[in-house]
């Protein structure tokens, strides 16, 4: 009987500690995948901190360089631009009549402006462009004095009127004009132009004007790489081309002064500081006869926005873009 007795509490007992082991392995288990989810649920949060922290910085960065903007914009003046002349000489000479030309006489001179700002570096931003671009380009020098400057016209006159003494054949006139213009300013970005035109006998004289859109922030001409993202430039391109094909072929392509694959984006360029288009120039004969001039072909704010780097865009909130939640203006 005490074995029987025996036997009942033994099986007893292992049946208890068999029932604990399964009950302990069930809460090792829930216990696991608990920790795992726990893991999950870190590693979520961490990456989630990690773009925090990367939006963070890059607001920050962002923020950094609009401040840098703000205050250099800050310290610069709302331009009061004076054209001067550098240069100004017309001279006419008298010659002894020829079998060809009765009392012939040629008339020379040679013009040259500039702008002034008052703006020490942009002055002499202005003046280099100046001389490098369109009077001494062969030169390697790469800043010029007022003085410099005046010495050089002074030298192609003397030049010019020695030319026009020797030969046999004499013009009626001889002249050369380089006028820079004030066009404008907004926010961050000033414009000036550079026209220049020459007359040496003949039907007509020639001419071409030069942009110079200027990024104060920067202290440099704004450049068509500074201005539109690389991935966009064969649209700039179409675009401008379907614009050239309207407005001076009457639509018709191949009416067209050149064929499409001669087409380019011209590099000469200027903002429309009111609008916020752009007009890009092409000079006389590339895109049409002498009469009808420079050819310009302009861009609106509203293509332009798809095309350009954000940082020069002329039409942002900041002008009142996308403010007036009535009719989606």
């Amino acid at each position: 009987m005490k074995k029987q007795l025996l036997a009942v509490i033994m099986a007893s007992v292992f049946a208890l500690s068999a029932c604990e082991d399964k009950n302990l392995t069930s809460q090792v288990i829930e216990a696991e995948k608990q920790i795992t989810q726990l893991g999950n649920d870190l590693k979520n949060s961490q990456d989630q901190l990690t773009k925090a922290q990367i939006a963070v910085s890059k607001l920050t960065a962002e923020n950094d360089r609009l401040q840098q903007k703000l205050t250099a914009m800050g310290d610069f003046p709302a331009l009061q631009v004076k054209i001067e002349p550098i240069f100004s000489q017309l001279k006419t000479l008298k010659f002894k009549s020829t079998a060809d030309q009765d009392n012939p006489e040629t008339d020379i001179g040679i013009f040259a402006s500039r702008a002034v700002t008052g703006v020490e570096w942009l002055d002499q931003l202005l003046l280099n462009k100046l001389m490098m671009s369109h009077v001494v380009p062969e030169s390697s020098k790469k800043s010029f004095t007022l003085d410099e400057a005046k010495k050089f016209f002074e030298n192609e006159f003397i030049e010019l009127e020695k030319g026009a003494n020797e030969e046999e054949y004499k013009p009626s006139a001889l002249n050369f004009s380089h006028e820079m213009n004030y066009l404008g300013q907004r926010n961050n970005i000033v414009v000036f132009s550079l026209s220049n035109s020459n007359y040496t006998g003949g039907a007509h004289g020639s001419y071409d004007t030069s942009y110079y859109n200027i990024d104060v922030t920067k202290k440099s001409v704004i450049g068509l790489n500074d201005l539109f993202m690389p991935e966009k430039i064969n649209t700039l391109k179409e675009t401008l081309w379907n614009k050239y094909v309207q407005d001076y072929s009457n639509g018709n392509a191949q009416e067209a002064w050149v064929n499409k694959e001669d087409f380019r984006i011209s590099e000469q360029f200027y903002f429309n500081l009111v609008s916020g288009d752009i007009t890009f120039v092409y000079p006389v004969y590339e895109l049409g006869p002498y009469a009808i001039g420079e050819v310009e072909i302009s861009v609106s704010s509203f293509d332009l926005q798809k095309l350009m780097k954000p940082e020069y865009r002329q039409t942002a909130e900041r002008d009142g873009v996308g403010l007036n939640p009535i009719n989606g203006i």
